[in-house]
């Protein structure tokens, strides 16, 4: 312990405090080109440079752009955020080369995780080339349970916000079956239980009056002419009239509900009773 106090007071001290100051000058500097490097990067992406995209191609969604351009933000932050952490080793004298060289510490890292994120990585860019889905889009992944509106694709996952509020984090090599509900129109089925003594005439006539009035009121929502398939078999031997409509991708819930109000209230007012129960023991 003397021995090592004794070295420190030859030292000369002039040199030490040069050194001192020149490497927090150097530290500084690395760490105030890194934040305005960030700040820069989310200056850019958040002005969505790369929408220019849309002048080249026109037939470019603005969600496809939003999903390109998150990719790019994180990928440029994660490179930032390595040229970060790179300079820093180097400044402290770490022989950044040779570690990385070093066949032993390679299989540490791929141990520790870099397998799992090399295939993120890959599977990420697979679903933004693949245009399996884009920003906004409603998904189910079946294999992880979750259905929800697409918030975000990154370079390593995904974020999908569920109906009730939750957000989902979803490691992108996870996704490796997507069902896309914002590709196509979503069908709504209507099916009214039959009671045995109602009027099928009256009830018939009523529901073709509802339907136009329906596909008049709703015209902006429906993708193409209401359908009434008519009398279906049921359960337990009982009967069901079907009328089915298809409608844009989002609005299925909302309308499902307001046409079986359409229908039950209109077929009330002409006394046209449903059965109890549709069960028979």
């Amino acid at each position: 312990m003397n021995n090592w106090i004794n070295q420190i007071l030859r030292q000369e001290w002039d040199t030490i405090a040069i050194d001192t100051l020149s490497f927090i000058l150097t530290f500084a500097m690395i760490t105030a080109i890194f934040i305005l490097a960030k700040k820069a990067i989310g200056i850019i992406f958040k002005n969505r440079y790369n929408s220019r995209i849309s002048l080249i191609n026109k037939k470019t969604s603005p969600q496809r752009i939003e999903t390109i351009n998150n990719l790019m933000h994180n990928a440029a932050t994660y490179a930032l955020y390595f040229i970060y952490a790179y300079a820093l080793l180097k400044l402290l004298g770490f022989p950044v080369e040779t570690l990385i060289a070093s066949a032993g510490i390679v299989g540490v890292a791929f141990g520790l995780g870099a397998q799992n994120f090399v295939k993120d990585l890959l599977n990420g860019i697979f679903i933004i080339t693949e245009n399996q889905f884009e920003t906004g889009d409603v998904v189910t992944i079946p294999q992880e349970g979750i259905t929800g509106t697409v918030l975000s694709t990154g370079v390593r996952t995904t974020t999908v916000k569920a109906a009730n509020g939750d957000i989902y984090y979803i490691p992108n090599s996870y996704i490796t079956i997507v069902n896309n509900q914002s590709r196509q129109a979503m069908r709504v089925l209507i099916d009214l239980p039959l009671d045995d003594d109602m009027d099928l005439n009256l009830f018939k006539e009523v529901i073709g009056k509802i339907t136009r009035e329906i596909k008049g009121e709703f015209a902006e929502y429906l993708t193409q002419e209401p359908s009434i398939t008519g009398m279906i078999r049921g359960e337990y031997q009982t009967f069901m009239y079907r009328i089915t409509f298809y409608v844009k991708n989002g609005e299925q819930y909302r309308l499902n509900s307001v046409f079986y109000e359409r229908y039950f209230i209109a077929l009330q007012e002409h006394n046209i009773q449903f059965p109890i129960s549709t069960f028979t023991p």
